[in-house]
Parts: structure tokens; sequence; C-alpha cells
């Protein structure tokens, strides 16, 4: 789905609002003056047959809600036209195992087709010029997006779409999973900012870099439903707890803040001198849902947003997705690994 601009809602006012995307960013502290206190990571490393480090899954209690999370059925590759209905949204799959997958690469506003000007070597797909995208055997994922070619100098004006790079899914049993008398719902995952490169165009109205993460709260019959977010990395430093319309899908967007989605800990930024990465660690993700989605409950209640969720027991979730969103001439690379989302009871 693509985002465009976003509106502040009339029923929200009074409240703590930030806009994201082509909106007013109210930026929190950098990482030097952030709170010092810091999740404990997971620091096993394991080796992949490509000799690709990355974190052992560190949170594995409970059952897991998201389908095919390793992507061994393979992903479909998606057009950019939006309004295409299925099968012809689906270019073709990627990595394919012979049974349907659950995840597809959605590209949105980013100039060359990944499928139709592919290359593929061994798991990795790119059209060679704006987008690569590699899917590891045990689940992990690099994803890379050069928009300078896509801008080709221009500036970048409010108005523009912003080019996406995400994997998503919507395979996920849409009935009511009973949160209310869970004991917790954990996302999880790790995440590393490998590369990020701004080139700075005279005449940039916005620029910006995030790596965001969604997961689409609704109830059986789609009625109400919430894009319901974790900001994993936003080039412009840490950003606040939002809740904001979406224009683009009539669809509210509620989004724990940097701090929430790390647990007050350290998170990815970038240098401000030349946008490269202040290291390369990796960052551990994993957050209890449950005390935000009663919270969400509750505002939409209030607000009136919501018209069949009365309780967290309404709750259901119908997709997810997670990577770029970019405005601005950026070549930025991230990985994630252990995406995972866990409900124990």
């Amino acid at each position: 789905m693509q985002f465009k601009r976003i509106l502040r809602s009339a029923l929200l006012a009074g409240m703590t609002l930030l806009f994201t995307g082509c909106g007013v960013s109210r930026i929190e502290p950098d990482e030097t003056t952030a709170a010092s206190s810091e999740t404990t990571a997971a620091t096993t490393v394991a080796t992949t047959a490509a000799e690709t480090y990355f974190p052992l899954p560190s949170f594995t209690e409970g059952v897991e809600l998201l389908p095919d999370p390793r992507r061994e059925d393979g992903l479909y590759i998606r057009s950019q036209d939006g309004t295409l209905p299925l099968p012809e949204l689906n270019k073709g799959i990627f990595l394919p195992s012979g049974t349907p997958p659950s995840w597809a690469v959605a590209q949105w506003s980013s100039g060359p087709c990944l499928w139709d000007e592919r290359t593929i070597d061994g798991r990795t797909i790119t059209d060679g010029q704006t987008k690569w995208a590699t899917f590891g055997e045990n689940g992990e994922m690099t994803l890379r997006i050069n928009t300078v070619p896509y801008y080709n100098g221009s500036p970048v004006s409010l108005a523009d779409p912003w080019p996406h790079l995400l994997v998503e899914s919507e395979s996920f049993e849409v009935s009511p999973l009973g949160l209310g008398d869970a004991e917790s719902l954990v996302v999880s995952m790790d995440v590393r900012l490998k590369d990020s490169l701004l080139t700075p165009i005279e005449g940039d109205e916005v620029v910006a870099a995030q790596l965001l993460c969604y997961l689409y709260v609704t109830e059986p019959t789609g009625t109400d439903f919430v894009w319901f977010g974790l900001q994993l990395f936003d080039s412009r430093g840490g950003q606040s707890f939002y809740l904001n319309l979406d224009e683009s899908s009539g669809r509210m967007i509620y989004s724990l803040s940097t701090s929430d989605t790390y647990s007050g800990g350290k998170y990815p930024t970038v240098r401000r001198s030349d946008h490269s990465p202040r290291n390369d660690d990796w960052f551990h993700v994993e957050v209890d849902l449950l005390p935000h989605l009663k919270n969400l409950v509750a505002t939409g209640i209030a607000n009136g947003f919501f018209s069949k969720i009365t309780s967290l027991d309404d709750i259901c979730f119908s997709g997810t997705n997670i990577g770029w969103e970019i405005h601005g001439s950026y070549d930025v690379t991230a990985e994630i690994a252990n995406y995972s989302l866990r409900l124990v009871r």
C-alpha cells in the first residue's frame, strides 16, 4: 500500500501527533543524548552457507502467527500498478517451491520493475538500478533501495510519491485471537543498517529514509482497520508516537515511537555529516503489543474510528509489511533477521 501525505484528523485534536511521510516531523534526541538504558540484544551469531552472520532468535515462546516466517515458499514480485486485480498484480515468483507463496515484494513508485528488469544471482533479485532484495534460507532479508536514478537529479517535492521496497504478507487467518486473556503478544526482530547515503539536490523540500514495520489490525469483517506501525529507522532521528489518517487508504495509522520500538534502548542512526551509519551493530526489537493494542482499542472507541472493535477480543491481524519508504535521493541498505509475531497464553 502506498502511503501519501497524512492529514491531521479532526477527531484527534488535542492529542500529541507526529506527521510522517511528507508531513512535519518532530525529532527526538539523537543517539548521543537518547536514554542510555539499552535492551539486551542477542549476541550469539549463526553462520549460513554464504557465511552471513545474523543473531539467533531470542524470543521463541508461544505460537508463531506469521505465515511461513522463513519464506520457504518463495515470494511473489508485485507490479507497481496497485489498481490491478490478482493475479495480474503478481508478476512472477522468486525462489519458487511449488507451493503458492505467503509473501510478496512490493515496489511502489520506484522506477524499473524488479521482475521485468530482473537479474537473479542465487537468493538475490535486482533490477540492476534501484532495488536489491536478498532472502536467506533462515528467513533473514537484505533490502537495498537506491532512489538516485529514480529522481535523476531532480529535487523532491512534498507532492511526490514515496518510493517503496517492502516485503509483505496478507496470508493471515483473519479470526479473533482472543487477546483478552493472553499473557503477551510479542513482535521481535533484529535490524542492522548496512549503508546509507544521501545525495542532496538543490530544491529538495523533504528528505527522509524510513525503515518501517506495519501490522494490519482489523476484525473479521474488515470494517475497522488500522495500520499498526513500528519505527525501525528514520534518517532524521528518533521519532515520537503518532496517530493519524492515511489519505491514500482512508485508514488510521497508529505508530509506536522509536523508544517504544526499541524498549528505550539504542537504535540505528546515521551521522549528520554524510548520513553513513554510526555503526553496523545489530539492534534488537522485542515489544509486547498487548498494552499498545489496549490503548489503540480505547482510543479508537473514544474517537469514533472503531465501530466493531469493542475490546481486545475482537482484534485480528490480516497482514503485515516491512521495508523502506524513501523521499529524496538515497541509497540505503538494511538487514532484518528473525522477524516474528508470537502469541503467549
